[in-house]
């Protein structure tokens, strides 16, 4: 049975009817606002509008990747099939590609010279995916043309991808559970521990007379 619009977690039943395109789009556009992701780009914390345009753009960009992969104009059996490597149903899609985004990214101890590429490989090597290797690859694309040229590459892009698995996640917004997807779980700890560490360091510099 359908739920009702104001339900948590509620997706239209449209919405599985719709090419690969629109059905990423309207899910990104559903996704809560995770103002976590402005300490990845240096927003100023008082700049709601520019936390929430950050967190919005991570979710676009990793579905966009996804999207292109998979072909935009692709049926929903198409997304299905690509969901299915993750034993994932398809609104845990996207979450599920930015997770291992950022999981791959926590795992790397320096930036490669592509980094998409060996975000790519090691998706793969962890969920034994070659499709989700190829999802991953394509999202981690995306989120690079975010980041600042070459400075905390790594760190930014993981970030941004812990930012949009959490905002994307079906487990993670109001009403959710979120142990229903422990990979985003991970992701939530790490940009809270990222966030703790941030808080700490402002306090620790020294104040200005």
């Amino acid at each position: 049975m359908c739920k009702a619009k104001w339900e948590a977690n509620y997706y239209r039943c449209e919405w599985s009817k719709q090419t690969t395109g629109r059905f990423f789009d309207m899910l990104t556009d559903a996704g809560s606002e995770v103002t976590a992701s402005m300490v990845a780009s240096g927003v100023d914390p008082a700049d709601e509008a520019g936390r929430t345009q950050l967190a919005t753009e991570a979710r676009q960009q990793i579905a966009a990747g996804v999207a292109e992969e998979i072909g935009r104009s692709s049926p929903v059996a198409d997304r299905r099939e690509a969901a299915s490597t993750y034993k994932r149903p398809v609104v845990h899609l996207l979450c599920a590609v930015a997770a291992a985004i950022g999981d791959a990214c926590a795992g790397l101890s320096g930036v490669p010279s592509d980094l998409a590429q060996e975000v790519g490989a090691e998706a793969k090597r962890r969920t034994g995916s070659v499709v989700a290797g190829k999802l991953a690859k394509a999202a981690t694309k995306k989120l690079i043309e975010m980041t600042v040229p070459q400075t905390a590459l790594l760190g930014q892009v993981g970030f941004l991808a812990d930012s949009a698995a959490v905002g994307l996640c079906p487990s993670q917004q109001p009403g959710g559970t979120p142990s229903d997807h422990s990979e985003v779980e991970l992701c939530a700890g790490r940009l809270e521990r990222k966030i703790i560490a941030e808080m700490v360091e402002d306090l620790l510099e020294p104040q200005a007379p």
